[in-house]
């Protein structure tokens, strides 16, 4: 850009002004170039040495109180930046590179191999979290959808991380070992004209080029900064997610223990690890919305109130421990029992349903096959329906049973009353047990006719 174009430019970016403010500042700036062209720099580096014009320019207008469109561009300019910054990294390298013998060509392949090597063993780590993580997730396994999204979100957060890692450890270790020598090749380029340069210009040449390579890296990790401060953000912002559910389930987990605390359920201890983990909620969550929104952080405070409820939570498991080894555990048997017999007729077939476990074999018994149903009926009424069909030549026995009319209100009043006399019963409202016995032989047959059944 010669000075006119520059010039025009300016006035363009200036039209905001009053003509005469904006006479001055272009007399301002064309006094400039020409004192650095008396200098001995040409009219395009006088021009070069201000800079970016759009800031420049917005430099100027900051200075008469009148807010610029940087803010509505930041992203555009950032993204221009971005592609400007790589172009004149890729230049810079190709430049330097223009300078090396064979050899030292070589050794930097080699160099650059080992780079990369190490790089891709720092994957191991991320390897490891990832299958930590997946197996995790195998073992809470709730729904086949929910499975699938929580998997491919956990491994997408960690390649992103990982390739992340790579992009500024490589470019890290490139700069120590290889950008860090090009300023000599700077020099020694200036040196190889150094009998047709007055050594002013050598000096000027070589300060051009070092404030070249560290302008051009400083903008290239301050970029890759921005980036990664911005994925940080966003995995901070989706664990931020997980603590807000976290904290929803802990508040209605507390409001149920004050509930069975009034009730007259004692367990201390299990009350403050659940009042202490809510706290400790709280406060990460506080932490990391501060962080993603760019807040102060009273760090002070936060720590020492997490460390109070770590200390909670200590003192309460251990009470929990005492309160749960004083509880008695009852499991209550089944109260009501139905039984059904059959004959045993060829190609008779059990329901799948029933385990080959529940198959158990009785001795006793000639031809038959009896079924007994077990429940308890306490808090639910339980209807049997076995059903025998035929299905071309086979007989299937299917074993249904229906439950209804579940008594919640007194299964959970039952359940506080054993709580408070430190007790639990295990049962289930609706849990029903059934079991075949046969002698040996029909069991065999039978086994053999469902394999059939199945394969057909």
């Amino acid at each position: 850009m010669n000075k006119e174009k520059f010039l025009e430019t300016l006035r363009k970016k200036l039209s905001i002004l009053e003509e005469s403010e904006i006479l001055d500042i272009l007399n301002e700036y064309e006094g400039y170039i020409e004192e650095k062209m008396s200098d001995g720099c040409t009219e395009e580096e006088a021009i070069k040495s201000f800079g970016n014009i759009e800031e420049l320019s917005n430099d100027l207008l900051s200075a008469y109180k009148i807010k610029t469109t940087k803010e509505e561009n930041k992203k555009d300019d950032f993204f221009n930046n971005l592609v400007d910054t790589f172009v004149k990294v890729f230049e810079h390298i190709c430049n330097t590179f223009s300078y090396k013998n064979f050899r030292e060509i070589i050794k930097f392949m080699i160099e650059l191999f080992f780079i990369i090597l190490l790089t891709g063993i720092c994957k191991i780590p991320f390897t490891f979290i990832t299958d930590v993580g997946n197996n995790i997730l195998e073992e809470l396994y709730v729904h086949h959808a929910i499975y699938n999204l929580l998997y491919s979100l956990w491994n997408f957060i960690l390649e992103m991380a990982y390739f992340l890692f790579a992009v500024l450890f490589s470019v890290k270790l490139f700069q120590s070992c290889f950008l860090k020598e090009d300023n000599n090749v700077s020099v020694n380029k200036t040196e190889i004209k150094k009998q047709t340069k007055p050594k002013k210009e050598l000096a000027k040449k070589d300060a051009k080029n070092i404030a070249f390579s560290s302008d051009v890296l400083e903008n290239f990790m301050n970029t890759l900064a921005h980036i990664g401060f911005g994925f940080i953000k966003f995995i901070l912002f989706l664990i931020l997610i997980g603590v807000a559910f976290f904290l929803v389930g802990m508040s209605c987990i507390v409001g149920i223990s004050t509930y069975l605390l009034f009730k007259g359920v004692t367990y201390f201890g299990l009350y403050l690890i659940f009042i202490s983990l809510l706290l400790i909620g709280i406060f990460i969550f506080i932490f990391i919305f501060n962080v993603i929104f760019n807040r102060k952080n009273r760090t002070n405070v936060l720590l020492i109130a997490s460390l109070s409820c770590f200390l909670i939570l200590g003192i309460g498991c251990g009470i929990c421990t005492i309160e749960f080894a004083s509880t008695q555990v009852i499991y209550d048997q089944k109260n009501a029992e139905q039984e059904f017999y059959y004959d045993f007729e060829p190609n008779f077939v059990i329901s799948t349903a029933i385990p080959a476990k529940n198959i158990i074999v009785d001795e006793q018994l000639d031809n038959q096959i009896k079924v007994v149903y077990s429940y308890y009926d306490k808090y639910s009424t339980v209807e049997i329906q076995p059903t025998l069909e035929e299905t071309g030549k086979y007989h299937i026995l299917r074993l249904r049973y229906a439950t209804y009319n579940l008594n919640y209100k007194k299964f959970f009043e039952d359940m506080i009353t054993n709580l408070k006399k430190k007790t639990i019963v295990a049962n289930s409202m609706d849990d029903i047990e059934i079991k075949v016995y046969a002698n040996s032989k029909v069991k065999e047959k039978l086994l053999e006719y469902r394999y059939e059944y199945n394969r057909r």
